[in-house]
C-alpha cells in the first residue's frame, strides 16, 4: 500500500475494488441459496419435494466445490459409518424390508448428505452465523404463521 504525504500528514491511498472479487464474492453468495433455502424451508409442513430438491442443489454444490473450500476431515467417520451398517444390517430381518430401505434412505442417506454438505460450506463463522440466521428466521415465519392461524380459528 502506498503512502502519500498531503500537508504533512501520511494518508493510505485505497486502490480502487477489483472487478474480478467482486464477482467472486457474489458467485459464493449465489451458491449459497439452495443451503438458506432448505433452511428457511425446514421448519414448514408439505415441503418435502422443495427440501429433498434444496438438498440436491446443495449437495452437489459441496461436491463440486469440496477441493477450493478445503473443508477439514469429516469427524466421527467411524460412528457414521457404524450408523449406516447397523441401519443396513436391520434389513436382514425386517418385516418389510423394501420399507424399511426406504426409511434408511431417508432418516440416513438424506442426513449424511446435508451433514457433510453443510459441513463442507461452513467453513468460517460468518457463514456459519448465516445459516443460523436463516434457520432462526423460518422458524420465526412459521412460527408466526401458527399463531395468526389458531387466533383466526378461535374467532370462528
Amino acid at each position: 500500500m502506498e503512502f502519500k504525504l498531503e500537508a504533512g500528514r501520511g494518508t493510505d491511498q485505497i486502490p480502487p475494488p477489483d472487478p474480478q472479487i467482486a464477482k467472486r464474492s457474489m458467485t459464493q453468495q449465489f451458491l449459497l441459496v439452495p443451503f438458506a433455502a432448505l433452511l428457511f424451508i425446514l421448519p414448514f409442513p408439505g415441503t418435502v419435494a422443495l427440501r429433498l430438491l434444496s438438498l440436491a442443489v446443495a449437495f452437489l454444490i459441496a461436491a463440486i466445490s469440496w477441493r477450493r473450500l478445503t473443508p477439514p476431515a469429516i469427524p466421527l467417520k467411524r460412528t457414521l459409518f457404524a450408523w449406516i451398517l447397523v441401519a443396513a444390517a436391520s434389513l436382514l430381518y425386517a418385516v418389510d424390508p423394501a420399507y424399511s430401505l426406504g426409511e434408511i434412505k431417508n432418516e440416513i442417506g438424506y442426513t449424511i448428505m446435508a451433514f457433510v454438505a453443510f459441513f463442507a460450506i461452513t467453513s468460517d463463522e460468518r457463514r456459519m452465523k448465516w445459516m443460523l440466521l436463516t434457520l432462526a428466521s423460518g422458524a420465526l415465519v412459521r412460527s408466526e404463521e401458527r399463531r395468526v392461524g389458531k387466533e383466526c380459528r378461535s374467532r370462528w
